[in-house]
């Protein structure tokens, strides 16, 4: 199953207002894959000056587009979201740019 590669910790930061005043907030965390995506997938995102990745996890994982995913001292922006819900191996499948400066608590 691809659930056995969910073996690093990502933490989710999700942009909250409050008094008109934007914070990067941390939201949970979840386990799941980093991989490099694929030529096709970067055209896909029409950027191809930034490196970019897909991260699997579970398919009731609560991320959205635009969150701020962190591991390890890099930070990941997502881009896309694709659901993969059939068969045995029901994922999430994340293309995501990794950022040049960390987002700040």
């Amino acid at each position: 199953m691809i659930s056995r590669f969910y073996t690093t910790t990502f933490t989710i930061k999700r942009l909250t207002y409050a008094s008109n005043i934007g914070t990067w907030g941390a939201t949970g965390t979840f386990l799941g894959h980093l991989q490099q995506v694929t030529q096709e997938q970067v055209i896909r995102l029409a950027n191809a000056l930034v490196v970019s990745h897909a991260i699997w996890c579970a398919t009731d994982t609560d991320v959205e587009i635009g969150d701020a995913l962190e591991i390890t001292g890099r930070t990941f922006t997502v881009r896309a979201i694709q659901t993969n819900d059939t068969g045995a191996n029901a994922h999430l499948e994340l293309l995501v740019e990794e950022d040049t400066e960390p987002v700040s608590a």
